[in-house]
């Protein structure tokens, strides 16, 4: 049905919209425009049917094994006698949805981890900050040394044991057996176990979530468009952001508005529109695509328009390339007219 998402990968038999089918790829490789997608060649023949709860073919399909490739597909379609030829035109993938098209019929090709969807997906990586990296070292290098150490206690132990004769208490046991040195030893891995700082783990975890609970109330990052802030994800790395020196961006739109504005406009060593500092940081401002504030004001563009100032200036004569046709501008008012005619067709 229309907006919902193929369960698996399918090869496209048949649809409300006779041939074709629309669908949307963005869960699988970000793009938002529609992918057309058709029924296999001359296989409507079969299609003499309109209603299609009452639609029946029996035939076989023969395809590739799968692959990762989203954009390649090859099959055949062996039905009524006949052979169809399928590329990925008449593929259907898992996870993209049905757009524009009320509903489609098609036969599942590929399940489950055969999928080019999950083909395609991969293990989540852990992602660790560098002070986290570096907390995890530092408590390793504490750990050895503890370990280390100890072993220096038991063995200082064990000599004084040894030396010592004047005290042969018997509850106290025969200090040169094996069991009473492992005792021995892990009696003092607890007693220098506040080496490790476990607290200063948990204090971090407690910090980032005062930071991220923070970050959702940052006002400077609400979007008026959406009326909704910033959502934390994740609080493993907030230290990083501020050690963020490149941002790459596949597209305009991903991380950016798509904002363009006639600022200015320059004819005949004349600057018609305002490029003052204060309505550049005015128009860099701007929050909201549907409500973009237009800045370019010209009082004497609009006299000229107006035939109320028609500055006569020097003629132009514009020819095309082949010399057969001429343009002749008398004046500024019309120089300007052409120039806002050519802006207004590119």
């Amino acid at each position: 049905m229309n907006n919902d998402t193929f369960p698996a990968d399918l090869i496209l038999l048949k649809s409300s919209g006779g041939l074709n089918a629309f669908i949307q790829t963005s869960s699988l490789d970000g793009e938002k425009n529609l992918k057309k997608r058709s029924i296999p060649n001359n296989f409507e023949e079969l299609l003499s049917n309109p209603d299609e709860k009452d639609f029946h073919l029996i035939g076989k399909v023969v395809s590739e094994h799968p692959t990762i490739d989203l954009y390649s597909f090859r099959g055949k379609l062996v039905a009524g006698g006949n052979q169809y030829r399928l590329d990925v035109k008449q593929l259907l993938l898992k996870g993209s949805a049905l757009k524009n098209t009320e509903w489609v019929l098609g036969v599942v090709i590929y399940t489950g981890k055969d999928t080019k969807l999950m083909m395609n997906s991969q293990k989540s990586r852990v992602k660790r900050s560098h002070v986290e990296k570096a907390l995890n070292t530092i408590i390793f290098l504490i750990l050895c040394a503890q370990i280390v150490l100890c072993g220096i206690l038991v063995l200082i132990t064990g000599v004084h044991d040894v030396l010592d004769t004047t005290n042969q208490d018997s509850y106290l046991g025969n200090g040169n057996s094996d069991e009473t040195l492992y005792y021995t030893y892990f009696s003092y891995f607890l007693l220098l176990n506040t080496m490790i700082p476990i607290s200063l783990v948990i204090t971090l975890e407690i910090a980032k979530v005062f930071q991220s609970v923070f970050v959702m109330w940052d006002s400077t990052m609400f979007s008026l468009e959406d009326n909704a802030g910033c959502n934390v994800s994740s609080t493993t790395i907030n230290e990083e952001f501020g050690q963020v020196k490149y941002i790459f961006s596949d597209k305009t739109g991903t991380l950016t508005q798509n904002i363009m504005e006639f600022r200015a406009l320059c004819v005949e060593e004349e600057v018609y529109g305002s490029i003052d500092e204060h309505l550049q940081r005015k128009a860099s401002r701007l929050e909201s695509v549907s409500e973009v504030e237009y800045t370019f004001k010209s009082h004497r563009l609009d006299r000229l328009l107006d035939d109320e100032d028609c500055d006569e200036g020097d003629p132009l004569r514009i020819a095309s390339l082949s010399g057969r046709e001429e343009l002749l501008l008398e004046n500024n008012r019309a120089k300007l007219l052409e120039v806002l005619k050519l802006l207004a067709l590119c």
